[in-house]
C-alpha cells in the first residue's frame, strides 16, 4: 500500500476509477499516481463500497414502518458472530438470510442481489412455521405446490403420457399406499417425491446439532420411504392405480426404480449433504435429492426421458465413485464428459466449475440475452456431438422395441471415442460394400460392461436377407464373447438412414451346446 504507484503499473481501463481516491469529504483532493498513499488507498475501498451501498433515506418505501420491518428481517450487521459454527460445506450461512449488510449507521450494503431475492423466497416459509395452528396445514400446501410444480416442468418437456400423480398402490396383502409421481419408461420407473412433510420442512436455518440431526433423520426417513415405494413396484402382485381409480397397467415388469426427492426449498448442496449424512443399505439404488430450480434445469438439458433416466441412473451408480458439492455441478460434468466411471481413480472430486458452466449457459438463455454469450468460450455450447450417432440413438428411441432404454443406455455407455470409431467403421464397411459389392461386418465387445455390438453392411441387391443374417451374427458374437447384451445394426450400402435393421439381445449368458458348435464352425 505505501509503494508508489508508476504510471505503467496501472491497466489503462481502471483510469475511470482514480476519482475514487478522493476524500469523501473533499472530492477536489485527488493524488497523483506518484504520491498514492496507503491512506488513500482505505478512501478508494471506502467510495468503491460506497458505490454498492444504499442511505436509509434513499430507500422510498413510501411507508417507514415498513422499511423498518424491510430491514429488521433481512438486514444485519453479525455475520461473523451467526457463523461461529459454520465448519461443513452447506451448513447454514447466516448471510442467506440476511443479504443486506448494515456497514453504518442507516447505510445498508448490498453485495449480492440475487442473494435478496433468495431469501424473500425463503423466509416466509420459516416466518410462517412459526404459527403452530397453521403450520400443518402450510407443509400440506408446500407438497400440494412441489408436486403441482414437478408435474408442471416435466409435462411441458416430455408431455402427459407415462406420467401419473397420487399412484394408488396395493400390495399383495391389500395395504394401499400412494406414490406422489411416478414416470414408467418401459421397464424403468422413476419416482419424484414431493408432498413428504419431511421433504417440505428441509432447510437448514442454522448449524445447531439439534437441526442437524431433523435434517439427517428428514433425509433418512425420505430414503426409506423411496425403497418401500421402489420394492412394492418391483413385485409383479402390486396393483396400481391412477388418482382416479382407473388401472395402470405395465407394457412389462420393471426392473429397475429410481429415487428422486425435490424439495421447494432453495438448497443447492442437499446432494452433498445427502451422500455425506445417508446410510444407505447395501444393494439399494442410492437416492438422488435435488431443488425444484435444479429440476428445472435439469429437465431443460436432459430433455427427453432417455436422457434423464440414464443421467439418474448413472448418478445413482457411481454415487461412491463421482463427489460434487452441488447437483449442478454433476450436471455440467456429464454434459461436458458424460459420467462414466475412470478407471484409474476410485473417487472423483467434481470442480465447482462445472456448475458455473451451467450458470454461463442457461441463465442467459433463460433471460433470452444468450446472443450475448461468446459460444466459442462455453465449454456446454461446445461439448462433443457425433451426428450420426445421434441419429442412432434417436431412431432407436423412437421406436417400439420394448428394450429400447436398455438398446439406448448400452449407446450411452459408449465414450466419444469409441463412438467417433464405431461411425468411422459404419461409414468404411458402407463404402467397402458399395465398391466391392460383397458383404462386409465388424464386432466390438466392451467386457466390463459385458455388452458387445456387431455392424453388417449387405449390397443392395441382399436387402432381403439382412434381418436374418443380422440375428444370427449377433447370436453367434454374443455367445462366442459370453456377453450379457448385444447390438446389431444392419445397414444397406445405397441407404441414407443412420440403420436398416438392428437387433438387441439381453439374455444373460449360459452355455448352449448347439450354439457352442456354431460359434465354433462360423466365422464372419
Amino acid at each position: 500500500f505505501n509503494q508508489p504507484v508508476k504510471e505503467n503499473e496501472l491497466p489503462i481501463d481502471f483510469y475511470p476509477y482514480m476519482d475514487l481516491f478522493s476524500h469523501i469529504e473533499n472530492q477536489d483532493e485527488r493524488p497523483e499516481l506518484d504520491d498514492i498513499t496507503e491512506e488513500d488507498w482505505q478512501h478508494f475501498y471506502k467510495n468503491l463500497i460506497n458505490l454498492f451501498m444504499l442511505n436509509k433515506s434513499e430507500m422510498t418505501l413510501g411507508n417507514e414502518d415498513t422499511l423498518n420491518a424491510f430491514l429488521d428481517k433481512f438486514a444485519t450487521d453479525q455475520v461473523a458472530e451467526y457463523n461461529e459454527q459454520f465448519t461443513e460445506v452447506g451448513d447454514y450461512n447466516h448471510f442467506r438470510g440476511h443479504p443486506i449488510l448494515l456497514m453504518e449507521p442507516n447505510k445498508y450494503f448490498f453485495p449480492i442481489s440475487f442473494m435478496l431475492y433468495e431469501a424473500l423466497y425463503q423466509s416466509p416459509f420459516h416466518w410462517i412455521m412459526e404459527d403452530e395452528n397453521y403450520r400443518d396445514k402450510h407443509i400440506a400446501n408446500c407438497g400440494r405446490f412441489g408436486q403441482n410444480t414437478t408435474l408442471d416442468f416435466i409435462i411441458k418437456q416430455w408431455g402427459a403420457d407415462n406420467l401419473y400423480h397420487d399412484v394408488q398402490v396395493t400390495d399383495s396383502k391389500g395395504v394401499k399406499s400412494t406414490i406422489d409421481i411416478l414416470y414408467l419408461l418401459e421397464n424403468k420407473a422413476l419416482i419424484f417425491q414431493t408432498k413428504s412433510g419431511k421433504l417440505s420442512q428441509l432447510s437448514r436455518q442454522n448449524n445447531d446439532e439439534k437441526i442437524f440431526d431433523l435434517f439427517k433423520e428428514a433425509l433418512q426417513g425420505i430414503y426409506e420411504e423411496g425403497l418401500e415405494e421402489r420394492d412394492l413396484l418391483l413385485d409383479a402382485n402390486t396393483k396400481l392405480a391412477q388418482s382416479d381409480g382407473s388401472p395402470i397397467k405395465l407394457n412389462q415388469p420393471l426392473d429397475e426404480v429410481y429415487l428422486v426427492g425435490v424439495t421447494i426449498r432453495n438448497y443447492p448442496t442437499i446432494a452433498h449433504q445427502a451422500h455425506r449424512l445417508l446410510k444407505c443399505e447395501k444393494g439399494s439404488p442410492y437416492p438422488i435429492f435435488i431443488t425444484i430450480f435444479e429440476l428445472d434445469i435439469m429437465l431443460h438439458y436432459l430433455d427427453n426421458p432417455f436422457d434423464f433416466f440414464y443421467y439418474i441412473r448413472q448418478r445413482t451408480e457411481l454415487a461412491d465413485h463421482f463427489i460434487a458439492t452441488e447437483e449442478l455441478s454433476y450436471l455440467g460434468y456429464h454434459l461436458c464428459n458424460r459420467l462414466h466411471p475412470i478407471k484409474e481413480s476410485t473417487m472423483i472430486h467434481i470442480d465447482d466449475k462445472y456448475a458455473s458452466y451451467i450458470d454461463r449457459n442457461y441463465y442467459p438463455y433463460k433471460f433470452k440475452v444468450d446472443h450475448h454469450v461468446e459460444e466459442s468460450r462455453d465449454p456446454i455450447e461446445n461439448r462433443w456431438y457425433n451426428k450420426w450417432f445421434d441419429s442412432i440413438y434417436k431412431t432407436i428411441r423412437q421406436s417400439d422395441n420394448p428394450s429400447r432404454v436398455d438398446m439406448a443406455y448400452s449407446l450411452l455407455d459408449l465414450n466419444p471415442q469409441s463412438v467417433d470409431r464405431l461411425i468411422n467403421q459404419i461409414q468404411q464397411l458402407k463404402q467397402e460394400v458399395k465398391e466391392n459389392k460383397k458383404r462386409k461386418n465388424f464386432s466390438a465387445y466392451v467386457q466390463k460392461k459385458k455388452v458387445g455390438i456387431s455392424l453388417l453392411a449387405l449390397p443392395k441387391q441382399d436387402k432381403a436377407m439382412l434381418k436374418e443374417q443380422l440375428l444370427e451374427m449377433s447370436i453367434i458374437e454374443k455367445y462366442k464373447k459370453k456377453a450379457d447384451f448385444w447390438i446389431g445394426l444392419g445397414f444397406i450400402e445405397d441407404s441414407i438412414r443412420p440403420f436398416d435393421n438392428y437387433i438387441y439381445l439381453d439374455e444373460p449368458w449360459v452355455f448352449d451346446k448347439e450354439l457352442n458348435k456354431k460359434a465354433r464352425r462360423r466365422r464372419f
